[in-house]
């Protein structure tokens, strides 16, 4: 699904609107966006009709206007005329759309005939245009077809659209200019309501049960901004069921089912303002919603915002915000659904039940988290807030908020860890709810046994994005109880946090291992001790001892039995033993 979805969308906004960029700059491209740029204020206006006026762009297709009104403009005919001549030069086009004015352009049909489509725009009428403004711009609709880019014939079909208070003179401005890129233009209103492209998915017959159409629909968007000039004081938005439905026979619809959805349905919202005396810019809502899944909601306030990386040229938009910082952000994930499907889901892959899955969960979150976050204080408040939400989960919440000041671009995109992120800033997690019962011992990470090293201790955390910060001692936790089946992975890692392994090193020397919840690793080899760290990397878990080279390994318990294997598949068989019994 995912494959065709791109193509539909790639070749839909190729095909069926942006195809008005293909025609040369005299074109109805020039007319329709530019030319819907002015407003009547002259004294001489006059009213102009074109008849049956084709656009030929050869093999790029063409454009048909069964008519054409200009009323109360200060164009010629001629001028008119150009302005639908594909071979209008570029130079001339923006000229004539520049100095335009009218009270109401209207253009009941347009047909866009091209070698792979065939798109019929109706009612397009602007009015108050006024040199590069227009004060509303509606379209009545689209309809038509496309030929996909692994040519599947697709069909699309749109309700109407609605701009007010568009100014596309800085757009013009740069065209003249020769930097297009640089080029702004601005809206007061948009609002397009209604989208349905449908498209045959080439990996399904046509009689399959249920078609073989992946669907789109698209309920509306809708935009409303308030402009200082050319800055953005306000904008907020919203895209409203976004619908995404795969043939019921296809593998997209398969995997979707497999996580419990027969489509999917998605909403977004978009808030933020910005304030130039103080230079803040607030986003106050930037959100994802599905449909029985949940919601992902993110608020943040960004000091040291300069006018120009909201309006100015898109170089100085960057060198602008490598200025500007991050005081605060909350991200809020609240759920209807999308937990319980996914426990469903992993719960079956590994023919467990999703409660017991839920439970393994949890013991990962209060294990692993603290090791991510280098063994801060507040790793214990955050992993329990984790466990918590597993528990009963209904809401979690994120709030992180500089410590001095608020954090620039440049600094926050030399972080490389959780944990030097908790040396910036205040984080705090909170869980919707009532406190849930401690979970039962699970799982977390992978790691591995190394050979042993007699080195001085040098003890801290590693965390998984390596944190280097010291370990702090920890309270000796319960020992986990040992595993009555094999577990692999996170879940045998999980299984060896908090106790010891005893065995034989690569010498032949007696080996006991430690392996504390802070990231710590306590080694006894023959009679000489070692402390080191060990850290989480996907399945794997690695061991780092001062002076040494880091060693990671694959791990499986058996039982009492740990192994841990190396890439090429040799090993090394220890015995678990509960808790800390050497005493290291």
């Amino acid at each position: 699904m995912t494959g065709s979805t791109v193509r539909l969308m790639r070749s839909a906004s190729i095909a069926a609107f942006f195809h008005f960029a293909a025609a040369p700059a005299a074109g109805l491209g020039l007319a329709v966006v530019c030319a819907a740029q002015a407003q009547a204020q002259t004294d001489t206006t006059a009213n102009v009709v074109l008849e049956n006026q084709t656009m030929d762009n050869g093999e790029k297709g063409s454009f048909v206007f069964p008519r054409i009104e200009f009323n109360g403009t200060n164009l010629t005919r001629d001028e008119v005329a150009k302005l639908f001549t594909a071979g209008t030069p570029k130079e001339d086009a923006v000229a004539i759309v520049s100095k335009m004015t009218a009270a109401r352009v209207a253009i009941p049909t347009a047909v866009l005939n091209g070698k792979d489509a065939k798109i019929t725009l109706a009612n397009i009428v602007m009015t108050n245009i006024d040199k590069g403004q227009v004060g509303q711009l509606t379209m009545g609709g689209v309809d038509g077809s496309f030929t996909t880019d692994d040519g599947q014939i697709a069909a699309i079909k749109s309700g109407g659209l609605q701009i007010d208070g568009a100014n596309y003179s800085g757009m013009l401005q740069a065209v003249k200019d020769g930097e297009l890129a640089n080029g702004t233009s601005r809206f007061s209103k948009f609002v397009w309501q209604g989208l349905e492209i449908n498209v045959p998915d080439k990996d399904v017959p046509a009689a399959a049960p249920g078609g073989n159409l992946i669907k789109f629909r698209l309920g509306s968007i809708t935009i409303d901004a308030t402009y200082d000039n050319d800055i953005p004081l306000k904008v907020a938005g919203s895209v409203a069921n976004l619908l995404i439905e795969p043939p019921r026979s296809s593998d997209g619809a398969k995997q979707l089912a497999s996580v419990g959805y027969d489509k999917l349905d998605l909403g977004f919202t978009f808030a933020g303002s910005y304030d130039p005396a103080s230079k803040v810019y607030a986003l106050s809502d930037l959100t994802l919603r599905g449909v029985d899944a949940g919601s992902l909601g993110l608020k943040a306030q960004l000091d040291g915002v300069e006018k120009v990386v909201l309006s100015g040229p898109q170089a100085a938009r960057m060198i602008g915000l490598f200025g500007a910082g991050v005081a605060g952000v909350e991200l809020r994930f609240v759920n209807a659904g999308l937990v319980e499907k996914s426990l469903n889901y992993f719960a079956k892959q590994q023919g467990k039940s999703p409660e017991a899955l839920r439970e393994e969960a949890r013991g990962m979150a209060t294990q692993v988290i603290p090791v991510m976050l280098g063994g801060d204080a507040s790793s214990l408040r955050i992993a329990e807030a984790v466990s918590r939400f597993l528990a009963d989960p209904k809401g979690l919440t994120i709030t992180a908020k500089s410590k001095g000041g608020s954090l620039g671009f440049i600094e926050l995109m030399s972080i490389r860890d959780p944990a030097s992120l908790l040396a910036k800033a205040d984080v705090q997690v909170t869980a919707d709810g009532a406190p849930a019962a401690a979970p039962a011992p699970a799982a977390p990470a992978a790691p591995a046994a190394r050979p042993p090293s007699p080195q001085a201790s040098a003890g801290g955390i590693a965390g998984a994005a390596g944190a280097g910060a010291a370990s702090q001692a920890a309270k000796p936790a319960a020992p986990a109880a040992m595993p009555t089946q094999r577990l692999t992975g996170l879940a045998a890692w999980n299984a060896l946090v908090g106790n010891s392994i005893s065995g034989k090193n690569e010498d032949g020397d007696p080996l006991t291992e430690y392996y504390m919840r802070n990231g710590t690793v306590k080694q006894l080899a023959d009679d000489e001790t070692a402390t080191g760290k060990w850290t989480v990397r996907g399945e794997k878990v690695c061991f780092k001892y001062p002076d040494e080279d880091e060693d990671c390994y694959r791990i499986t318990v058996d039982g009492d039995i740990a192994t841990f294997s190396e890439d090429d598949g040799s090993g090394r068989r220890y015995q678990i033993l509960r808790g800390n019994p050497k005493k290291l």
